[in-house]
């Protein structure tokens, strides 16, 4: 089974992939154009979010089994071709829970501390301490 890689990941996905059985084809330089012309040669697809995965491109892709998403959105998928022709997608569907987590609680700290302003006033010069 082949596989396209159209976007860049880190490279220890290759072995993984190949071990499993994949022919691998890393492309992470291919433009739309590119993939249009290639496409229909894989079974499945990797991707993050440079090119979406609309119902002209996925029509193009005849033999295409599977999509992996590496990331949690899905606004550029149609969703909907997948599910008509039996299409398989693989997401990272809570992969950043964690970190948008972290990154609420931080906002909320310096927003409750006055960070912002702090921040603004020093590289100004002013430093009022109390």
């Amino acid at each position: 089974m082949k596989i396209l890689i159209i976007d860049e990941m880190h490279l220890s996905i290759i072995p993984l992939l190949e071990k499993e059985g994949f022919a691998v084809d890393y492309r992470p330089e291919i433009k739309r154009e590119g993939i249009l012309e290639i496409v229909m040669e894989y079974e499945g697809l990797i991707i993050r979010s440079k090119t979406p995965m609309d119902r002209p491109l996925l029509e193009s892709a005849t033999r295409l089994k599977f999509i992996g998403r590496a990331g949690a959105g899905l606004e550029k998928i149609d969703l909907e071709y997948l599910k008509e022709k039996g299409i398989h997608l693989f997401h990272a569907a809570e992969g950043n829970k964690d970190a948008v987590g972290e990154q609420a609680i931080g906002m909320l700290l310096a927003l409750f501390n006055h960070i912002g302003k702090a921040d603004q006033e020093v590289r100004k010069g002013i430093w009022k301490r109390e």
